[in-house]
């Protein structure tokens, strides 16, 4: 159930692959978490810090400039927290469509821009302040987050992936198996 393909110990934990994308919906990067990527403690985490993010220039209070920024940032903040924890080697960054089989959780980071800024131009974009989101899925593709980084609640969402892990385990029918 909760083991990642990295592991074959329980001490390594859950993996996570976090990908970033960018203004026109593209995937820009992933980065591999290896272990402790659990919704509570890792998620809220990544949700704290995206919580607080601001696209635009520093002198006005920006915090990143544009996607491809903000992807470096979440890179540097998960892997100086690992790095203090004494975990080298515990974090990779991979292309934006390469993947390792078997990680428990994908978190989606993207953002969120206003009703109709989907149609304007990647410059115009660039300077406009949006909202930064999030989605979380489990490893068979079960939603168990999405929406605003600022909406995320990591026990909910914890709480949500170990109910569907515990009805993994014992086989837990709905009623279309029993017809």
């Amino acid at each position: 159930g909760r083991l990642g393909v990295w592991s074959s110990s329980a001490e390594m934990g859950t993996s996570s692959i976090t990908e970033v994308y960018n203004e026109y919906g593209k995937s820009i990067t992933r980065v591999s978490v290896r272990h402790d990527s659990h919704p509570d403690g890792y998620g809220t985490k990544l949700a704290n810090f995206l919580r607080n993010a601001r696209n635009g220039q520093q002198r006005v209070g920006g915090t990143f400039n544009g996607m491809g920024n903000l992807a470096a940032q979440i890179y540097f903040h998960i892997s100086s927290s690992i790095w203090k924890a004494n975990q080298w080697g515990a974090i990779d960054i991979l292309s934006a469509h390469e993947a390792f089989p078997g990680e428990d959780l994908e978190y989606k980071v993207f953002p969120i821009f206003s009703v109709g800024m989907e149609q304007v131009q990647l410059e115009r974009r660039l300077s406009v302040p949006y909202t930064i989101g999030m989605e979380v899925l489990n490893k068979d593709g079960d939603i168990l987050f999405q929406g605003p980084a600022s909406d995320y609640d990591g026990k909910k969402v914890n709480a949500i992936w170990e109910a569907l892990i515990e009805c993994a385990d014992t086989t837990c029918e709905d009623s279309s198996d029993a017809m």
